[in-house]
C-alpha cells in the first residue's frame, strides 16, 4: 500500500463509455479525501448492460481480465462497479488488495444503518436475483422487500425514473417497514440525490458505498483472509487446447 496516497481502481463491468463517464463524473463530485484517487474504466468486451444471469456470466470473466490487465502494484483496492458483483470472489483470490463489489458493499452498509432495508432495482427479474444474493450474504432476515421498477439499465436516464424509484421506495417504507433504501443498480447514481430528498430514511447508493468501504479497508491495511476461502489462485493455469 502506498504511504502518501491511496489509489483505487473502479471497473464498471460493461462495454461502452456512457456509464464509465457517469462513474467518472460521480467520483469527481464525491467529497473524497485529498489523498485518495479513483481511476475508472469499463470493458472492451462483454455485455452492454447486466440485467440477466446470462449477462452476469459473461461479464465476470471479462471483468476479471480487465482488472488484471489494468492492475498495478500501486493500487490499494479494486471496486467492481455493479450490484451483481461479477468476478469479485475470483479477483479476491488473485489480488492481495481489498476487492469490493458494489452490491455487497451497499447491502452491508444498509445493515449497519437500519434493522430492516429494502432494495429498489430495475427489471422484475431483479427481485428474485436480489433476494438470492442477499440470502447468500446472510442478510435475508434484514430484508424488508425488493422492488423492480420495470426499467432496463439502459433506460435509467429516461423520464420518470426518479419518480418510479420514489414510488417504490415510499411503499417500502410505509408498507414494508424499511428503515433504509438501497438503490439496486449503479446506473441509478445520477438520481440518488433527488431520491434522497423525497424520503425520510437513508438511501444507499452502491458506487459510493463501495468506494468508501474499499477506502476504509485500504486505510486499515486489511486484506481478504487466505486460510480457507480465498486461497491464492494461479492465473497461469489457464490454457487453450492447441
Amino acid at each position: 500500500m502506498s504511504e502518501s496516497r491511496f489509489r483505487l481502481l473502479l471497473v464498471t463491468p460493461i462495454v461502452g463509455d456512457e456509464f464509465n463517464a457517469v462513474a467518472e463524473r460521480y467520483v469527481r463530485e464525491m467529497p473524497l479525501p485529498p489523498d485518495v484517487t479513483v481511476s475508472c474504466a469499463s470493458l472492451d468486451r462483454g455485455p452492454v448492460s447486466i440485467e440477466t444471469m446470462f449477462d452476469e456470466a459473461h461479464a465476470a470473466p471479462a471483468a476479471i481480465e480487465e482488472v488484471l490487465r489494468l492492475f498495478r502494484s500501486d493500487y490499494d483496492a479494486v471496486i467492481v462497479n455493479c450490484c451483481a458483483d461479477p468476478g469479485v470472489h475470483a479477483l479476491r483470490e488473485v489480488l492481495d488488495v481489498p476487492v469490493v463489489g458494489a452490491g455487497e458493499a451497499s447491502y452491508y452498509t444498509a445493515a449497519l444503518l437500519a434493522p430492516s432495508f429494502s432494495v429498489i432495482s430495475v427489471l422484475r427479474n431483479s427481485v428474485p436475483h436480489t433476494r438470492m444474493r442477499i440470502r447468500t450474504l446472510g442478510l435475508e432476515s434484514r430484508l424488508a422487500s425488493v422492488y423492480g421498477i420495470d426499467a432496463g439499465v439502459l433506460d435509467l436516464k429516461g423520464a420518470g425514473i426518479k419518480d418510479a424509484i420514489l414510488t417504490a421506495a415510499v411503499r417500502a417504507v410505509e408498507e414494508d417497514g424499511a428503515d433504509c433504501i438501497v438503490l439496486g443498480c449503479t446506473g441509478m447514481a445520477d438520481v440518488a440525490g433527488e431520491v434522497r430528498k423525497g424520503l425520510r430514511v437513508p438511501v444507499v447508493e452502491p458506487t459510493a458505498a463501495a468506494i468508501w468501504q474499499a477506502m476504509s479497508l485500504a486505510r486499515q491495511g486489511l486484506r481478504h483472509g487466505r486460510a480457507w476461502m480465498y486461497l491464492p489462485a494461479d492465473p497461469s493455469k489457464l490454457s487453450r487446447r492447441p
